[in-house]
């Protein structure tokens, strides 16, 4: 089944030279009025000169036959050259004509690989593209939870296919799942980490400045000299004064050392709950970091070769998603003959101890190419006969684990199929709908 995904609309200039702009300007001012002639004058010496826009454009022209012979070779051929300097429109054009097979032979990888540069731009069109690539397994291993996440990003723009595409990929997906896409969307996004208000909590009181004593506090009655006169004269009277003296002194340091102890106390506090906010703000700044900068290796294609059927060829493409180098990637993979569908997973045979395992280091968006080089004997010629049906499915299966920048250890499995209980596609493998997981 072919995918037709939209096209970007006529790319109106953005960027360029005044004189370049001012006569590109002229081509889409005559596009504009369906005149085609005038537009092709004023665009097709632009893009000889390498000007992306106009390239596009031109593109654009060949492959709908306005103004000139419909022609998807040519137009192929403007929209390479445009989509090469970086031009958004020209990639995601370009991945729809290897998406479809116009102009070029039909490849769903080259056209995940045009895509995933537009969605990166950040332009709605291609990013539901790219979604559409993973929800239907094409040029790339079926990934609900990245088609979810590239729908979520269309949507957030406004583009009515991609919110219905996002809410239906999401009737199909775990909670699990779902989270998880929702969480890589907002860090595509660039949200920043949930923090708490920095204002003091309702339990911790502000101790307020004390109040000046007024003048009614140190006014009273006028000192009775003579009184005090007596009470001093009097040993006795005089040691219970002192007696006195020292117990309010006495409790006065009590009174001063507890309301020290209290507001340490309560400053401890504060600072811990400080502490506590800065820590989780890290922790949460370190946890995104990760997920958006750590590698992801995943299967990007798997071909196969059924000329001979009674020893199938195999090559399986494993690719680094993310955005920093996958350290000690390892790699084993094996094929084997079952019904479908499997009586249980154990069914499958492991690898022996002396398999060999590739080993390598994957920078970003590098791919490593692991063909099966132990296979089992070839197959018997009624089995071959079979082969691609439930009663003979070719299963391949294996292991990628790698270690990404953070000193994370990370595991794929996956589990390919040619058979089952679909039609098969002789040159490409399908995800079996269990055995693929990823850490």
């Amino acid at each position: 089944m072919k995918l037709f995904l939209p096209a970007l609309a006529v790319v109106v200039s953005l960027l360029a030279a005044p004189a370049a702009a001012q006569d590109r300007d002229k081509g889409v001012e005559a596009n504009a009025r369906d005149d085609y002639a005038a537009a092709l004058i004023e665009l097709r010496p632009l893009a000889e000169r390498g000007d992306a826009d106009a390239q596009t454009n031109l593109a654009i022209m060949f492959e709908n036959g306005l103004g000139v012979p419909q022609d998807y070779t040519e137009a192929v051929k403007w929209y390479q050259r445009a989509a090469e300097q970086g031009h958004v429109g020209a990639q995601n054009n370009l991945g729809v004509m290897y998406g479809n097979g116009r102009g070029v032979p039909q490849d769903h990888a080259e056209a995940v690989k045009w895509y995933q540069l537009a969605a990166e731009q950040g332009v709605a069109q291609p990013q539901d593209n790219l979604g559409v690539m993973y929800e239907n397994g094409r040029g790339v291993l079926q990934d609900f939870v990245r088609a979810h996440m590239w729908f979520n990003l269309a949507a957030a723009q406004g583009l009515a296919p991609a919110i219905e595409h996002r809410d239906n990929l999401a009737k199909r997906m775990t909670r699990a799942d779902l989270s998880i896409a929702q969480q890589m969307a907002r860090e595509r996004l660039g949200a920043p980490p949930m923090q708490q208000s920095p204002s003091t909590d309702s339990d911790v009181p502000i101790a307020s400045s004390p109040a000046e004593p007024s003048s009614e506090s140190i006014q009273g009655r006028d000192i009775d000299i003579e009184f005090v006169g007596k009470l001093l004269s009097n040993p006795q009277s005089g040691m219970v004064i002192v007696t006195a003296l020292l117990v309010v002194a006495t409790f006065a340091l009590v009174v001063v050392a507890f309301s020290v102890v209290v507001v340490a106390s309560r400053q401890k506090r504060t600072l811990n709950i400080q502490a506590d906010r800065i820590e989780a703000t890290v922790g949460s700044a370190r946890e995104t970091a990760m997920h958006e900068l750590r590698a992801y290796v995943h299967v990007d294609t798997a071909e196969i070769n059924v000329e001979n059927r009674n020893a199938p060829s195999i090559k399986v493409n494993a690719r680094n998603f993310g955005r920093t180098p996958a350290m000690n990637v390892r790699h084993w993979i094996y094929m084997w003959v079952e019904t479908y569908p499997l009586i249980g997973p154990d069914i499958l045979p492991v690898p022996p101890d002396d398999f060999q395992m590739a080993t390598s280091v994957l920078p970003p968006g590098g791919y490593h190419q692991m063909p099966i080089n132990r296979v089992p004997p070839p197959l018997p010629d009624i089995v071959a006969s079979l082969l691609g049906t439930p009663k003979a499915t070719l299963y391949v299966y294996g292991e990628i684990s790698y270690r990404d920048v953070f000193g994370e250890d990370r595991n794929t499995r996956y589990r390919l199929i040619y058979g089952g209980a679909e039609p098969v596609d002789d040159k490409h493998l399908k995800p079996d709908v269990d055995g693929n997981e990823f850490t």
